[in-house]
């Protein structure tokens, strides 16, 4: 199993244990929210790619970069942090890009 397909149903649980425990906290219920709103870019990308060519560095690096950026917004989501997590919503997103990326490489060159 790739190291992006193998992200990505992580990232399916993550998003999955966070739906179990929403109504919890309001803090909790942003998380979810913003994790909803790029995982399904995530999860396209990483879809496409074989449907277009193999999985390549771009994408490799793009699904790491983006469970990492998920795992920091929700760690910098309590306390005095909480300024910083746009930086980590950033980072995600350039996960997703280098994900892409790879797509519109893999479609190109074909």
């Amino acid at each position: 199993m790739p190291t992006e397909t193998f992200i990505l149903l992580i990232m399916s649980l993550y998003g999955a244990g966070q739906a179990a425990v929403m109504g919890r906290s309001e803090t909790l219920q942003q998380v979810h929210r913003n994790f909803s709103e790029t995982f399904f870019l995530f999860s396209a990308g990483i879809l496409l790619i074989p449907l277009v060519g193999t999985f390549g560095v771009w994408s490799a690096k793009g699904s790491v970069v983006y469970a990492a950026g998920r795992a920091a917004y929700l760690a910098l989501s309590w306390g005095a942090a909480r300024k910083l997590r746009k930086w980590a919503w950033a980072t995600s997103i350039a996960g997703i890009v280098g994900v892409l990326a790879d797509v519109v490489r893999i479609t190109v060159s074909a």
